[in-house]
């Protein structure tokens, strides 16, 4: 078996040792990669559906880039107007 690797040209071996450093770091940092994008994918979802969660029974939330607050506004402004 030493034979023949020694029988192999320098350019070849070097060439399979580049091929299985670079296959091993390559492995290794999408392994790595994976895991972060699975754990931060994983916790956004959480926190978004605890956020937009609501209790049993509770009053449906608003929606809306303002989250209702500029619609509430006006119809207060609204109410005001009608009463003068």
């Amino acid at each position: 078996m030493r034979q023949r690797i020694r029988d192999i040209s320098l350019s070849w071996r070097l060439t399979a040792l580049y091929v299985a450093i670079l296959a091993a770091v390559l492995t290794s940092l999408g392994v790595v990669l994976y895991t972060q994008v699975q754990y931060f994918l994983t916790n956004d979802t959480a926190s978004r559906l605890q956020a937009s969660a609501r209790p049993p029974g509770g009053p449906p939330q608003r929606r809306g880039p303002d989250n209702g607050y500029e619609g509430a506004r006006l119809a207060e402004l609204a109410k005001k107007h009608l009463r003068a």
